[in-house]
């Protein structure tokens, strides 16, 4: 992809005016199963709150985005900040019921994930996205994250473009706690090591706080034994095992 295909004429589908179409298609089984599911993984996996079926993505929501975005949609109940990975499968679904003649298809890049029609900016080119179509956020950056993505080396990473009617899976969101324990524990040892050096801001890491580290490490991976995906042996164990949670 160049440049030249995130500059303006690129627009988002017009979501609130066509609301009742894209709220039907929300409310098919296939739909709601893989919206229960792709969201499970986030909110599970990054909080361990488990997401009921009949949860929205809007009740597990965490950031004020809707503060200053005008009336309130009923699209917005499906909006999840940060969760684009996790949303994009149960927003391809529905946009290809509602408009079937486009050839709608999930791309991803490592900034965002949203669905394209794939035609070109100033030819008929849309994005449905409903989380950045209710935050409002401009077509231009939507189109920069996913086409013109810019890499530590300079280059502009190519987006991932699925086959048409290939859903994304997302993975178990990193559970911020843990990983934010093992990389303590990871300058603690480089401040052991002498790699770090010890400064005011890392001068809190002492002996007692090490402890405290590993008590809650062990306390997290005993309790990630019972509901990490690893236990579930096939897609329909764990599917099995959900419906029981959240039936």
């Amino acid at each position: 992809m160049t440049k030249t295909i995130a500059k303006t004429k690129m627009q988002y589908y017009d979501i609130k005016a066509n609301w009742k179409k894209i709220k039907k298609a929300l409310e098919t089984p296939e739909c709601r199963e893989t919206l229960v599911e792709h969201m499970f993984r986030f909110t599970f996996g990054r909080w361990r709150h488990p997401f009921l079926k009949t949860d929205f993505p809007a009740d597990h929501e965490s950031c004020d985005w809707d503060f200053d975005c005008g009336p309130r949609l009923g699209c917005w109940k499906y909006v999840k900040h940060a969760a684009c990975y996790n949303t994009v499968s149960f927003n391809w679904l529905a946009i290809s019921a509602v408009e079937p003649n486009e050839d709608w298809r999930i791309i991803i890049s490592d900034k965002h994930a949203t669905c394209w029609n794939m035609k070109p900016s100033g030819k008929g080119g849309l994005i449905f996205d409903i989380n950045f179509y209710s935050m409002k956020v401009p077509i231009d950056q939507c189109c920069d994250m996913i086409f013109n993505n810019l890499m530590d080396d300079g280059k502009v990473e190519i987006p991932q473009i699925l086959p048409r009617d290939v859903l994304y899976v997302p993975d178990w969101d990193e559970y911020y706690q843990y990983s934010s324990l093992r990389e303590a524990l990871e300058e603690i040892a480089n401040i052991e090591s002498g790699k770090t050096k010890r400064c005011r801001w890392n001068s809190h890491m002492t002996p007692e706080y090490i402890k405290s580290l590993v008590d809650k490490i062990n306390e997290v991976e005993k309790r990630d034994k019972e509901f990490l995906p690893s236990v579930f042996p096939s897609k329909e164990s764990y599917s099995h095992w959900m419906q029981g949670l959240i039936r």
